[in-house]
């Protein structure tokens, strides 16, 4: 199958993909593949010339603090995964600079103040609220289903309530409180 976007192929890209893919359920794992494509064809859309690793790196780290070594940190897993993701790349030579921006981008994905961002950190909030069944306007139904028929998305509804719901619990300081009510009530996309 022909792919719809196109993945950065650098070696960091990949051993960043490999990292996220062996830390990440499946059903999570496609929920980073579909924001980055969203993300990616939004840009595309808008003619943005940006950094696409730089989108790339942000969009397959998001949800790190949602994985097993993170999730049970003591701060959010927005914070945690930031971190976490700027740690991992600053360990494997990527400038300081772009990982502290890859760090935003994870932290400010849940939030609407990530749209006020430079494109890269606001284009992975714009994947991950497309994903989410908001802002769908954005492409044709066919696109979207072709996206999500090259990474189904496998209950990923319940599994995020379930994570977010964990996190409420346990941290009560997470950014998706308003999202995990609209996602209980939102039909988009059926599971």
């Amino acid at each position: 199958m022909t792919s719809l976007f196109d993945v950065p192929e650098s070696k960091l890209s990949l051993e960043a993909t490999q990292y996220v893919r062996e830390l990440s359920s499946k059903t999570l794992f496609n929920h980073l593949m579909r924001t980055y494509a969203f993300g990616y064809m939004i840009a595309q859309k808008n003619d943005l010339k940006m950094d696409m690793e730089l989108l790339y790196l942000g969009a397959i780290m998001h949800d790190l603090g949602l994985t097993e070594p993170f999730a049970d940190k003591e701060r959010s897993f927005e914070i945690e995964g930031g971190e976490a993701a700027c740690h991992y790349l600053v360990q494997h030579g990527y400038p300081i600079d772009k990982a502290e921006i890859v760090q935003k981008a994870v932290e400010l994905h849940a939030t609407v103040e990530a749209e006020n961002e430079q494109p890269e950190i606001a284009l992975v909030h714009l994947g991950v609220m497309v994903d989410a069944g908001f802002r769908v306007d954005l492409f044709p139904k066919d696109l979207i289903q072709q996206i999500i028929g090259q990474y189904p998305r496998l209950g990923i509804n319940h599994k995020m309530i379930e994570h977010f719901t964990y996190q409420l619990q346990t941290k009560n300081d997470t950014k998706l409180i308003p999202i995990i009510e609209a996602a209980k009530h939102h039909s988009y996309f059926n599971e």
